[in-house]
């Protein structure tokens, strides 16, 4: 399950950041912290902890819970 998650996060990253026109060196700048951090919850080789989730969502202007919004079955096509 844990995989799971994991991807379905990156997905909303990505869908997130792409939504906005961002880089992920963008993102990481404003979140402030390094790029590989960030491009590694991207990649799903690590997940952002509840208040790195929190900053990210703040960039983009949304709540956690629009963020988590959505269903982890749907992976490819996140909802907003």
């Amino acid at each position: 399950m844990k995989n799971i998650r994991r991807e379905w996060i990156a997905e909303r990253l990505k869908h997130f950041r792409k939504l906005h026109n961002l880089l992920p060196k963008d993102v990481a700048a404003r979140i402030n912290v390094h790029v590989k951090t960030y491009c590694a919850h991207e990649e799903k080789r690590s997940e952002p902890d509840p208040f790195r989730l929190k900053d990210i969502c703040t960039v983009y202007n949304i709540t956690v819970d629009e963020f988590l919004k959505g269903c982890p079955s749907q992976i490819t096509q996140p909802t907003c």
